[in-house]
């Protein structure tokens, strides 16, 4: 388990690499180009998007340790850590003016030793705009009572609100942070939630009653999260685009726990409805068929595949998990997420299921690893927000924080 609030800061227009007799190779993803954690952050490689053909691994600044989102004191070591981030990155611009000058070339290579970094590792930028801005991302452990929060829509309302208030109207920085979590990168689905909510409208518990308000909320959000994926592939393959991998169309709030895992979470009341229901596939699929956009010629069934046709890079093999498989598996007292690399049932499919598994990447990588939450409320299943823009170095510090704010506050609403 983890009890953190982590950021990641992706800087993709920079490349890593080891360098051996003088040819440049891709680190692997995670490996440090500084031993240990620089003021809070660890720089370590990437790997670059699926299906690119860069040789070399990209750059990321990693925070390290993750932070406590249990304990308010660590709202200033967020600020402190996406100070030293912003200044490592500017330290960074300088060393890249200094080689272009000194080699007059505008690709330009900066040993790690520089920053004091490793021997024999290197980072490779071809323009001064490669270090003004990066994507910011984050993951938090989320209890589901603060999942149907954000869902819902309510928590990207507040930070909506905050975004137009008067206290902002001087301040770009922090205006524009609550934008982000106004938008999509807040990890609002107001309409896909509102249809989950109007389907399990009718779920009994044990005792023949109606679910509670908040057990109803609770389970709209997961179902939210679990049949946005068929949405979003469905809806970009039939608006003429291609995927370009399977986590693309994930929620722009992706699950990080397998979702076997987070409907376990969910209060006993809701989980015993979910699981007794026998209709848990058919409106599923109803769900999806709903929201589809542009609608499909012909409903989606139990034997639609979850990704239509082929990904952008012929490297990614097609998916062949339909959604009746992947949703039945997820229904009853011992459901099992069979959209991650660990449960991909590749077997099934026999030799052109080879590869297919690892296709599916980080969606429910964590499988059943969860943060503690708080102190005797249980563990939090663990999401991503994965849409919250590119950020420009002099953003970081009210970025940061802003995220920080958004979590504490779908926690605690009131």
């Amino acid at each position: 388990m983890q009890r953190a609030l982590g950021y990641e800061y992706e800087l993709g227009d920079v490349t890593t690499s080891k360098r051996e007799h003088g040819e440049d190779t891709r680190l692997a993803k995670g490996e440090t180009l500084f031993s240990g954690s620089r003021d809070g952050f660890q720089i370590t490689a990437d790997d670059p998007p699926a299906g690119s053909s860069d040789p070399l691994s990209d750059l990321e600044l990693i925070v390290h340790p993750p932070l406590d989102d249990t304990k308010p004191a660590n709202r200033g070591r967020v600020e402190n850590t996406m100070t030293s981030m912003q200044d490592f990155v500017n330290e960074l611009r300088g060393l890249y003016a200094q080689y272009k000058a000194s080699t007059r070339s505008k690709f330009v290579s900066i040993p790690a030793t520089d920053f004091d970094g490793d021997e024999g590792k290197y980072l490779h930028a071809s323009s001064d705009n490669s270090f003004g801005a990066g994507v910011l991302q984050a993951t938090a452990g989320l209890s589901l009572a603060a999942l149907a929060q954000i869902r819902s829509g309510a928590a990207s309302a507040r930070a909506g609100e905050a975004a137009v208030s008067p206290e902002l109207a001087l301040h770009r920085e922090k205006r524009d942070a609550q934008k982000r979590l106004a938008g999509p990168g807040g990890g609002g689905d107001t309409e896909v939630f509102g249809r989950a909510l109007a389907a399990i409208s009718g779920l009994k518990n044990s005792m023949g009653q109606l679910l509670k308000p908040e057990d109803q909320a609770a389970l709209a959000g997961v179902i939210s999260l679990i049949v946005a994926i068929p949405i979003n592939a469905w809806s970009q393959s039939l608006s003429g685009g291609t995927i370009p991998y399977p986590k693309a169309v994930a929620s722009q709030l992706m699950q990080r726990t397998d979702f076997a895992t987070i409907l376990q979470q969910l209060p006993f009341d809701a989980f015993y409805a979910v699981a007794r229901f026998p209709h848990w596939t058919e409106m599923l699929i109803h769900i999806v068929n709903q929201s589809i956009s542009p609608p499909p010629k012909k409903a989606l069934t139990k034997a639609s595949p979850i990704f239509p046709g082929k990904f952008q890079s012929p490297e990614i093999p097609t998916l062949s998990l339909s959604l009746g498989y992947w949703f039945e598996w997820l229904h009853g007292l011992g459901p099992m997420d069979l959209l991650t690399e660990k449960n991909y049932p590749e077997e099934v499919y026999g030799a052109k299921g080879k590869g297919q598994a690892a296709a599916v990447e980080s969606l429910g990588g964590y499988g059943k690893k969860m943060d503690p939450g708080e102190d005797g409320q249980g563990p939090r299943p663990i999401f991503e927000f994965r849409s919250l823009g590119r950020v420009m170095p002099s953003e970081l510090v009210e970025a940061g924080l802003a995220v920080w704010d958004y979590v504490i506050g779908a926690h605690h609403p009131s």
